[in-house]
């Protein structure tokens, strides 16, 4: 394997590194330090992807509210229970 010359910064930088990874070389040190560049990446695009998600929900919110959704469910809700045992047997067939 070749060898290549490091300057005292890097040495140092890469002694630091060396110790908070426990690795015993350098080679180890920087594969480390790849692998947590690499986790980073995944984490970012992991935390974009949530953040998609959430706006999304947070625009369905925003319509359901204006459409007064929690009223509307509410008076459903109200119907069902107002129904006839039979009437509800009939509903739930239907949902199945």
């Amino acid at each position: 394997m070749p060898n290549i010359e490091l300057s005292n910064i890097v040495k140092k930088k890469l002694d630091k590194l060396k110790q908070i990874s426990g690795s015993k070389t350098y080679s180890d040190t920087i594969n480390f330090c790849l692998l947590q560049v690499d986790l980073l990446k995944q984490n970012q695009e992991l935390l974009k992807e949530i953040k998609q998600r959430q706006d999304m929900l947070i625009e369905i919110k925003d319509i359901l509210n204006k459409r007064n959704f929690t009223e509307i469910f509410i008076q459903i809700i109200n119907e069902i229970l107002n129904l006839s045992d039979s009437d509800k047997k009939r509903l739930l067939k239907t949902v199945d």
